[in-house]
């Protein structure tokens, strides 16, 4: 939707389904990564990756990142939450030292923290001016 170039993965694999996107700028520098992970026989997002550091989505994650990117995530603060009336998805916004992060419908949004803050900012604008936001 953004018009900059996309890269994504869909795969399985012993009954773990997994969803991975980068999206770069217009330099091609990779702006953010997207990770859904399910559980077994699932679909990809049915195993939320969790802030509280549970789970067999928080797991995987940290296997994919690694422990410093795990910890920053599970030391992360929350600085804001929406909640879509149409659709009940509820998506939460955490800042860490390192990078910024966004939970939501069982994808985990993994980005710099400038970029995050453009999507809060986007989002504020959109929950109080629907009218205002495009496709």
């Amino acid at each position: 939707m953004s018009g900059l170039p996309q890269f994504r993965l869909q795969t399985a694999d012993r009954g773990i389904a997994w969803t991975f996107d980068a999206a770069t700028d217009a330099r091609g520098t990779i702006r953010s990564e997207r990770l859904a992970v399910s559980d077994a026989g699932g679909a990809a997002g049915s195993a939320p990756i969790s802030h509280s550091g549970s789970g067999y989505g928080y797991v995987f994650f940290r296997s994919l990142y690694g422990e410093a990117i795990a910890r920053d995530f599970h030391a992360s603060h929350r600085v804001a939450s929406f909640s879509d009336s149409t659709n009940h998805t509820v998506t939460s916004f955490y800042r860490g030292v390192r990078y910024g992060y966004t939970a939501s419908a069982g994808f985990l949004t993994i980005e710099t923290l400038s970029a995050m803050m453009q999507d809060v900012a986007q989002m504020r604008v959109c929950t109080a001016h629907p009218e205002r936001c495009g496709d």
